[in-house]
C-alpha cells in the first residue's frame, strides 16, 4: 500500500503539511465459473481491471480443478440449497494489519456460491522525523467490498471447503499532520482502487445451524495483500 507520508518523498514539500454438491457436480461448476469470469472480461472495463479479470480466469479454474480430487464417495457439501452469513476477526499484510469482516452468500444445489464480503481494516499510526526538525504523524485505515463466486466441496457431511474468487474495491482513507519552526497542520485525503480476490475457506458445521472455520485470501488492488482471519456465522 502506498503510505500517505511518501507526500514528503514525492517532492511535494514540507509546504502541504501547512494545509487542510457432490463431486459428480465439480466439471458443471469449473465450466460454469470460468464462462462467468470469461464474459467479465470481456466488458468494456478500464485496461487495469480487464489485467485483473484474465489474471483471475486460470486461477479461479485451477481453485475449482482441485475439488476434482476429492474421493468419489465424498459428502455433498452440507451448505447446499442454503444461505450462510458469517464473520470475524482478519489480519492483513501491506499494513491493513487487524480488521473485522462479515461475509455471505448462497449456495445452490450444484455447489455453485455465489456472495459478498466486506471488511473493515484498522490500519496503522506512523510517526517519523522529516528532514531532522519536522515531525509528521500518519494515521489510515482501509475498507473493501468484493462479490465473489465459488464452489462449495463437501469433505464430509460436516466439512466444506469453498474455492472463492470476485471482484470489487479496497477504500483507503488516511489523515497526515506535521509540525516544523512552530508551524503546524493536517491534510485529509482518500482514493478508492479496484480489485480482484482470490481464497478460500473451511467451513466445520456445528449442530444443524452454525459453523465456524478459516480463511485465508489474497486481494489484489494497487498492492498485493495477503490476509488470513478467522469466522462463525449461522446455516440457514
Amino acid at each position: 500500500m502506498n503510505k500517505p507520508w511518501l507526500f514528503l518523498r514525492a517532492g511535494r514539500g514540507a509546504s502541504e503539511l501547512q494545509s487542510s454438491g457432490s463431486v459428480t457436480y465439480a466439471p458443471r461448476a469449473l465450466d460454469s465459473l470460468y464462462q462467468v469470469v470469461k464474459l467479465m472480461s470481456r466488458s468494456s472495463s478500464p485496461p487495469r481491471v480487464r489485467s485483473l479479470i484474465r489474471f483471475l480466469i486460470p486461477a479461479a479454474a485451477l481453485a475449482c480443478a482441485a475439488t476434482l480430487t476429492a474421493p468419489a464417495q465424498a459428502a455433498p457439501s452440507f451448505t447446499l440449497d442454503r444461505a450462510t452469513i458469517g464473520g470475524g476477526l482478519r489480519f492483513g499484510s501491506e499494513d491493513l494489519n487487524l480488521g473485522l469482516g462479515v461475509r455471505g452468500g448462497y449456495t445452490f444445489g450444484q455447489g455453485i456460491y455465489v456472495g459478498g464480503l466486506i471488511d473493515y481494516w484498522f490500519g496503522e499510526d506512523d510517526e517519523d522525523d522529516a528532514f531532522g526538525f519536522a515531525r509528521v504523524e500518519t494515521s489510515y485505515s482501509a475498507w473493501d467490498f468484493f462479490g465473489v463466486i465459488g464452489y462449495d466441496a463437501g469433505i464430509t457431511p460436516s466439512i466444506t471447503i469453498r474455492p472463492f474468487g470476485g471482484f470489487g474495491f479496497v477504500h483507503v482513507e488516511w489523515e497526515q499532520c506535521g509540525g516544523a519552526l512552530g508551524l503546524q497542520g493536517c491534510r485529509d485525503d482518500d482514493e478508492t482502487d479496484p480489485g480482484a480476490i482470490l481464497g478460500g475457506e473451511v467451513l466445520f458445521e456445528i449442530g444443524t445451524s452454525l459453523h465456524v472455520g478459516p480463511e485465508l485470501r489474497i486481494m489484489i488492488f494497487e498492492d498485493t495483500a495477503v490476509a488470513i482471519g478467522g469466522n462463525i456465522g449461522g446455516t440457514f
